[in-house]
């Protein structure tokens, strides 16, 4: 029955393309369709295996079994090992980019803070000390919402401490907070929306290249946006090609005088 109702409820593949698109924010519907999803197809196979694997074999009811005799205890021993292992990494991670950190600022290096997947590892202090580090603060809406969250910060407290605080927003366009206040900056139309894997490094690639020529930040942050529209024109992360004459065109049709 519950099989029934999940094909019924089915999307039309354009609904599933969409609701498979990656997305550089968090998406509540999303994450609520696949908890929903994934309770209703535990439940069906559970039903199913009921009745169609164990129906033939003795039932018990329900009960507790102590099973540290069993098998010698190699299965806690494997579970015991890759959490050891995974926790290490982890570790191993966090302190990496700490004292990446700490090596850049003492050496005088300017460098971009940009988290990514890993700011959930880190605290509002860790947090705290990277911004006084960092010469430029890059994150996408989701990722500013959490470093909020966890240091208390606003964006003219980053901007007191860094050259600028970017903020990519998606189809929103991006916006640059400096010391002279923020800065808008519109998305650039891509010709086609193929695949928005990597339109963030993209992103950041017309970034640093405003910044390595010294250019200012409108500029900067258009060049980027359009880094970001040729991007998603590809399929793959690293599949779209132009010559700079092309770019320079591109770029003045984006964005008119």
């Amino acid at each position: 029955m519950l099989i029934v109702v999940l094909l019924w409820q089915a999307p039309t593949p354009l609904a599933a393309q969409e609701f498979f698109k990656p997305s550089d924010h968090y998406n509540p519907g999303r994450v609520n369709g696949v908890v929903f999803a994934e309770a209703a197809l535990g439940t069906a196979v559970t039903i199913g295996l009921n009745y169609l694997w164990y129906k033939k074999f003795p039932r018990s009811p329900f009960h507790f079994f102590n099973d540290n005799n069993e098998w010698l205890n190699m299965d806690k021993m494997g579970h015991a090992q890759e959490a050891d292992v995974l926790y290490s990494k982890s570790v191993a991670l966090v302190d990496g980019m700490i004292q990446h950190a700490n090596q850049f600022s003492e050496a005088g290096i300017p460098f971009i803070f940009d988290p990514g997947q890993g700011l959930p590892m880190f605290d509002g202090k860790d947090l705290k000390r990277f911004v006084e580090q960092a010469t430029w603060v890059a994150v996408n809406d989701y990722e500013w919402q959490m470093i909020q969250q966890k240091t208390g910060w606003t964006e003219s407290d980053v901007t007191q401490l860094t050259e600028a605080l970017i903020v990519t927003r998606g189809p929103e366009g991006s916006v640059i907070h400096t010391k002279g206040g923020p800065i808008e900056i519109p998305c650039a139309k891509p010709k086609a929306v193929v695949d928005p894997t990597g339109c963030g490094d993209a992103y950041r690639a017309g970034l640093i290249h405003g910044l390595l020529q010294g250019l200012d930040w409108k500029t900067t942050g258009r060049i980027a946006s359009l880094m970001g529209a040729i991007k998603i024109e590809a399929l793959g992360t690293q599949n779209h090609k132009f010559t700079p004459a092309e770019f320079k065109e591109r770029l003045a049709a984006a964005f008119p005088a």
